[in-house]
């Protein structure tokens, strides 16, 4: 377990509160461990595939460690968060504690990203949880079972206020975000962003490039080789296939550009996995 403040730097412990910049900001990535995340301030999105999850004040997400996901805060220096970093194994046995225990392990998978939205009269008791958990963190008092509890009362809490994905119009940025994903499979093209996102396309790319750090073609080929990488772990499917339903002109293309991604060919990828 590890914890990060503001700045980065790695402390020993499972929770973390976190305001503004972070070290993964603005690119997909996963996690070493599960997350549960509250949020006491923000704006923006949570990307993930095709579907976006509001950055909002009372927001509580789960998130797998296997989940790629991409957060996009609209006003970063107003991001405020906390996270409670739990491994799979440690996971697992909390899960198994809950009565019924197979509903909660069809819902809080490795693979799922579950979010909702705490009701405001709710909100101090999901912020007390947060703390209780830190106090275990740095008392050797406390005993395992307080953070059992206090993990199983923060599922209780996401999944009596479970939200289906609703996709929010943010803006020129998340309106072009949500019809790349939408199109991910088609041939997309420059122009057809900026139109979804009702811009010319100088000024555009610029903002773009702006809020997310990478031009418009980048951001679309990391979409396309993190499903890329879902559909070689999950479905049967030969890399050339994968290669066409990702939307990459060519295998050889493909090859190159993924083993640029992840280090390795998306041959060995598959076998691996």
């Amino acid at each position: 377990m590890t914890i990060e403040d503001g700045r980065g730097s790695v402390m020993p412990n499972s929770i973390f509160h976190q305001v503004g910049w972070d070290v993964k900001y603005r690119e997909w990535h996963t996690n070493e461990d599960n997350m549960i995340m509250y949020i006491h301030h923000g704006d923006g999105a949570v990307v993930c595939g095709d579907e976006q999850f509001a950055i909002s004040e009372g927001a509580l997400l789960f998130i797998g460690l296997r989940k790629y996901h991409y957060t996009m805060p609209e006003t970063y220096d107003l991001y405020d968060r906390s996270k409670i970093l739990i491994s799979a194994e440690e996971f697992s046995r909390i899960l198994n504690s809950l009565a019924d225990s197979s509903l909660w392990k069809d819902i809080f998978t490795s693979d799922s990203l579950v979010y909702a939205v705490i009701p405001e009269e709710e909100r101090p008791v999901v912020e007390s949880l947060y703390e209780e958990i830190r106090r275990f963190s740095t008392d050797k008092n406390y005993s395992d079972i307080v953070f059992i509890s206090c993990v199983m009362k923060l599922l209780f809490y996401l999944h009596k206020n479970i939200l289906e994905n609703v996709s929010p119009s943010y803006g020129s940025i998340y309106k072009a975000i949500a019809y790349i994903n939408e199109n991910i499979f088609e041939d997309i093209t420059i122009d057809d962003v900026c139109a979804a996102a009702h811009m010319s396309k100088y000024h555009f790319c610029r903002v773009f490039k702006n809020n997310t750090g990478q031009t418009v073609m980048s951001y679309i080929l990391k979409t396309r080789i993190v499903l890329a990488r879902t559909m070689l772990k999950k479905e049967n499917l030969t890399v050339t296939e994968v290669s066409r339903l990702c939307g990459f002109s060519s295998v050889s293309y493909f090859c190159r550009v993924f083993k640029e991604e992840t280090g390795v060919s998306p041959l060995k990828y598959k076998k691996i996995y």
